[in-house]
């Protein structure tokens, strides 16, 4: 399975006054082991659930995944950052759909 998703090259940073850049891959690990992913030094975030999500959508109606990561594509860390992906690409195991076999996420640190 591979999913890749919306590629923009402007970042809305309307309430933010700091952005930073990352790019993160993981191979082989279990989704549980999403749940602290290094974007910084300082901030990790716990991608267990909106991996779960783009999972479950997929093994339901693959044409949907699209929709979903465009209209997710922010996630909360905390109280003062958010992360904003431009690109996702996933592949997992079909029969053990725990096992994430490569993991590539690209995006935007934001924080106020």
């Amino acid at each position: 399975m591979y999913i890749i998703g919306d590629n923009q090259q402007v970042v809305p940073v309307g309430e933010y006054k700091y952005i930073q850049a990352v790019s993160v891959s993981e191979y082989n690990e279990e989704i549980n082991a999403m749940k602290k992913i290094n974007l910084t030094n300082s901030t990790t975030i716990d991608l267990t659930e909106y991996l779960s999500k783009i999972i479950e959508i997929n093994e339901i109606n693959e044409n949907n995944i699209e929709g979903y990561i465009k209209s997710n594509n922010t996630i909360k860390i905390d109280e003062n950052k958010d992360f904003y992906i431009t690109e996702l690409s996933l592949t997992y195991n079909g029969e053990e759909k725990n096992k994430i076999m490569y993991l590539s996420i690209d995006g935007y640190v934001l924080q106020k």
